[in-house]
């Protein structure tokens, strides 16, 4: 419901409580858009396509976490401190990622990328984890990065749509949540049940992080081409 009011009602909650847009951004989208006319903007797609692929995965590392130490042979209320280190390092990743995109001048996908990208790699690293310590490690970084997307993601629309939609957008991505995210967890569950196995499951959802960061990139990519070619057509005009 929330996301929804979100979508629907995005930029006149946005138009009472956040300041306008200032002049140094005028290259950046401000126009109203209803909401399916978003899909007709290729970053839009590319960043909602990366973001559903990385949200499949995301609450298996939440729901499946304590029992994969539990497969291994702690026992419950020991398996269960790994949401407890997964929450502390979760609340710093959100005060502390997106002081990186300011380090970047405000190039926060560029963070986004580098949280898509280690969250992958660190689920898809708990195949080779055997120890107690090894499994708080890896909860540890998957906390982090996922405390610094969920604080990434409002800047990155900003970034990239302007803040006279980034409400708007923000909560059109955030319905991923209650597609993809709703399939995620009950899939891998099922994996892990056929192949009495958490590897595979592991597997699939590291790779599909990964992709989500290359598939970004390849966004990054292409708005450093859009700008160079801006420049290039304005120098050419003055000249």
């Amino acid at each position: 419901i929330v996301v929804a009011l979100l979508m629907r009602f995005g930029h006149e909650f946005q138009d009472h409580t956040m300041q306008p847009v200032s002049s140094d951004e005028s290259d950046r989208s401000t126009e109203k858009r209803k909401v399916w006319e978003w899909f007709k903007r290729s970053d839009f797609s590319i960043l909602f396509i990366a973001f559903f692929i990385f949200i499949f995965g995301f609450t298996t590392q939440l729901n499946h976490l304590p029992r994969y130490a539990e497969d291994l042979g702690y026992d419950p209320v020991t398996s269960a401190r790994l949401l407890t280190v997964f929450g502390i390092a979760n609340a710093l990743g959100r005060a502390l990622l997106p002081q990186f995109g300011d380090l970047f001048g405000g190039e926060y996908l560029r963070v986004l990328i580098f949280t898509f990208a280690t969250n992958g790699i660190a689920i898809a690293s708990l195949v080779a984890c055997g120890s107690f310590i090894s499994l708080n490690i890896v909860a540890g970084v998957c906390g982090f990065m996922a405390g610094g997307r969920t604080a990434l993601l409002s800047l990155v629309c900003c970034q990239l749509f302007g803040q006279q939609n980034a409400v708007q957008t923000y909560g059109l991505l955030c319905s991923c949540f209650l597609l993809s995210m709703s399939f995620g967890s009950p899939v891998i569950g099922w994996i892990h049940d056929e192949a009495d196995s958490y590897t595979p499951g592991w597997l699939l959802v590291g790779g599909m992080m990964t992709t989500a960061a290359l598939i970004c990139a390849g966004l990054e990519c292409k708005i450093k081409a859009t700008r160079r070619a801006s420049g290039a057509g304005k120098k050419a005009a003055d000249e």
